[in-house]
């Protein structure tokens, strides 16, 4: 919360072609406190089921409810326009969605290089994100300064005045540490971009021949390409393969928010989002980092292509 903090405000804001930005302790708290600072409780808040549990739990702790829409072939929620309600999409994977609405609230975790375009835009800087900091930070981007000055207000306790509390919160500053870290790093974050669109253009050109097999994700001019998820329904048996070849993949996420346990008071139901349940079961993450050389991505595809073949 020093000069290091500031600093980091007014360049971030800068980036997304915003007017503010407020650092916060993690994009967690980024989207508690947005949705804390635009006074509502109670209300439906429209939201993906295909995304991190975090994005749930936020709209939960600040005392309203997810409404969750089932997504498309990208991933996302489909284009729509919310109106005057309040929605919490989610930039899957880094690929951009495209919505309209006066209180939508992006989930950006995973999408930096995005211009704001809703009410908020909400980051991570997670260490493995695009732009990471060393530790947990997030950040909150508006160009609505009432909201901004609330959420600066809401991240200190509450605090309006030296020891005046108004509205209980919590303590969600953003490290002055982690701050300056990520200032040294954000000149570099737009070739980081372009590095990992590269190795996902490698990735396409050499999967294209079992397409058929492996579902290639949805290309958008400014995905950035956070993860390189595929489809396929004998995900598991692909990655036992690619394992004993040594490649590392992942599963993001396995367990669709209303099928989550600890929602089950919401009284969805397995069948509710077949697209999302679908993806849950299906995708899986490639290797995808800027400095992956054409030697590895080929030695990925190939192993892709050899598994394809005995299967």
């Amino acid at each position: 919360m020093g000069t290091e903090v500031e600093a980091f405000e007014e360049e971030w804001a800068e980036y997304c072609k915003a007017k503010y930005c407020v650092g916060v302790s993690s994009c967690t708290d980024a989207l508690y406190l947005t949705l804390k600072a635009m006074g509502i409780g109670g209300e439906q808040v429209i939201t993906t089921p295909a995304t991190f549990f975090a994005t749930a739990q936020a709209i939960i702790a600040s005392g309203n409810f997810p409404a969750f829409v089932d997504i498309d072939e990208t991933g996302n929620l489909p284009p729509m326009d919310f109106g005057n309600h309040t929605a919490l999409p989610v930039h899957l994977y880094g690929r951009p969605g495209e919505w309209k609405g006066k209180r939508v609230i992006e989930d950006s975790a995973q999408a930096h290089g995005l211009s704001l375009s809703g009410l908020a835009s909400c980051y991570s800087f997670y260490p493995t994100k695009n732009l990471g900091a060393m530790g947990q930070a997030g950040a909150v981007v508006t160009n609505d300064l009432g909201l901004a000055n609330e959420i600066r207000n809401l991240r200190t306790y509450g605090e309006v005045g030296r020891f005046v509390h108004y509205r209980l919160t919590g303590n969600h500053r953003m490290d002055e540490l982690q701050a300056a870290i990520l200032r040294v790093k954000l000149p570099f974050l737009d070739g980081w971009n372009l590095a990992r669109r590269a190795v996902a253009l490698m990735y396409e050109v050499r999967l294209e021949s079992v397409s058929d097999v492996i579902h290639l994700p949805k290309d958008h001019p400014q995905h950035n390409y956070h993860i390189f998820a595929i489809r396929t329904k004998d995900r598991d048996s692909l990655a036992s393969y690619l394992k004993g070849e040594g490649i590392q993949t992942a599963v993001r996420y396995p367990v669709p928010m209303h099928l989550q346990p600890v929602l089950r008071h919401l009284q969805y139901h397995e069948g509710d989002f077949p697209n999302a349940e679908a993806w849950a079961k299906e995708n899986l993450s490639l290797p995808m980092y800027p400095e992956m050389s054409y030697e590895q991505v080929e030695y990925v595809c190939e192993k892709i292509k050899e598994w394809v073949r005995k299967r």
